[in-house]
């Protein structure tokens, strides 16, 4: 991207910079958390695919393109070449975040994994998170979030897991 397209335009650097955010180092919690997770679906038959490493998982609102781009996940769980589970493995997760991965979520109806899209329905939304100290109140809020955040796009359901 040159000088003069910047200048031009300030808002074209948004898409390459979170890109750029997406990419950078996977925290070693993060790794050993899918690392884990990716086993474990593997031994109940589900096909896996992960964004870290060599791969990329991309959700999009419409034809896939930088401006549909919503999200991406972490890992993506497939029975007879259909998205099953999309899981998005996180250090923190506050109320905010969680809405806000649910609803943009829910709103996309086509998943990119590396180059081979899927489409979206009737899909689970995990997503896992980092055991809390034990006065925190995130496992209280987000059961709120559980029992009343409707959807209403191409989930049909979602869960948070905390994790160890």
């Amino acid at each position: 991207m040159s000088a003069d397209t910047i200048s031009k335009n300030p808002k074209a650097l948004i898409i390459p910079i979170i890109m750029m955010i997406n990419k950078m180092a996977e925290g070693e919690w993060h790794k050993k958390v899918r690392l884990e997770r990716i086993e474990k679906y593997r031994k109940k038959g589900y096909e896996v695919k992960s964004s870290h490493g060599n791969g990329k998982i991309s959700l999009y609102l419409g034809k896939p393109c930088r401006s549909t781009f919503l999200s991406d996940a972490d890992i993506v769980l497939l029975k007879d070449d259909k998205i099953m589970i999309i899981e998005e493995i996180q250090s923190t997760c506050s109320p905010k975040q969680a809405v806000g991965i649910v609803i943009a979520t829910d709103l996309c109806d086509t998943c990119k994994v590396d180059k081979k899209l899927y489409e979206l329905s009737n899909v689970k939304l995990v997503i896992a998170y980092k055991k809390q100290k034990e006065k925190s109140k995130k496992p209280e809020q987000l059961q709120l979030i559980n029992n009343n955040l409707k959807l209403d796009g191409y989930l049909s359901s979602f869960k948070f897991e905390e994790i160890v």
